[in-house]
């Protein structure tokens, strides 16, 4: 099923279904190796420093179209890509 999106501030939105929470990020590696981010905003921020590192490099994956579309860090050889956690619950958080 096709979304219509909405334009908010040059921003394209899709109508969110249901009651969504969102309570933080997850950052997994190649190796499958977790990271748990708590706050909700700057997770590349919040990955750098429990890494213990101030630099990174962006991850880029090509598309069938030829697109490049940025899916993660690189932080010290690792393959990092970040991901929100949401509450999906009807209910909100219980």
């Amino acid at each position: 099923m096709k979304h219509e999106k909405t334009i908010i501030r040059g921003r394209a939105i899709r109508p969110q279904r249901g009651n969504k929470m969102k309570l933080g990020y997850i950052a997994i590696n190649q190796y499958g190796e977790t990271v748990k981010l708590t706050e909700l905003t700057h997770p590349r921020k919040q990955l750098l420093n429990k890494l213990g590192v101030s630099h990174c490099e962006e991850m880029y994956c090509d598309t069938t179209d030829g697109r490049s579309v940025h899916v993660g860090y690189v932080i010290g050889g690792g393959w990092w890509s970040i991901y929100e956690i949401h509450d999906w619950s009807k209910g909100g958080a219980e």
